[in-house]
């Protein structure tokens, strides 16, 4: 069973190379996680947990676009699954 990969950064990352993934829900997402597209493709790192809205059932996170770059807050939905890199 695979698990999810926590990377330290996202410099190796090769943005057009398929990775394998494994699904976790917003409530297991962590920082260093990879957020992966459609074609298992990466598209955005988590960096670090930021304080969510209160009762929204939502987990909040400082992201790095690693497609387009910039950083930016986005809520995932606590229940939700997620596709993320796996080892």
């Amino acid at each position: 069973m695979s698990t999810a990969k926590v990377f330290t950064d996202w410099n190796g990352i090769d943005l057009l190379t398929s990775l394998p993934t494994v699904e976790v829900k917003g409530s297991q997402l962590r920082a260093g996680m990879v957020l992966v597209d459609d074609l298992d493709t990466p598209v955005a790192g988590l960096d670090h947990r930021v304080k969510g809205l209160r009762n929204s059932g939502c987990v909040a996170f400082l992201v790095h676009d690693l497609v387009h770059g910039g950083w930016h807050r986005h809520d995932f939905h606590a229940n939700k699954p997620f596709k993320v890199v796996a080892r």
